[in-house]
């Protein structure tokens, strides 16, 4: 079944307005979860997913 998250990343629309940078946990900080899915980075402010909470985003602030 297909998230409202795929659905969102396959509109052919300019994603860059939302201000994410995408990619993986590089360096991690001690607040972010171990096993999120990351949807992206605002600065350090980390964007995820949690497998257990379905498709509810948290955001993660080290500051």
């Amino acid at each position: 079944m297909e998230t409202i998250y795929e659905k969102y990343m396959a509109l052919p629309i300019d994603k860059g307005l939302l201000c994410l940078e995408y990619g993986d946990i590089a360096d991690p900080y001690f607040c972010y979860p171990v096993n999120a899915k990351p949807i992206g980075f605002e600065g350090c402010i980390l964007y995820c997913f949690l497998p257990e909470y379905g498709e509810m985003v948290f955001a993660c602030n080290p500051e």
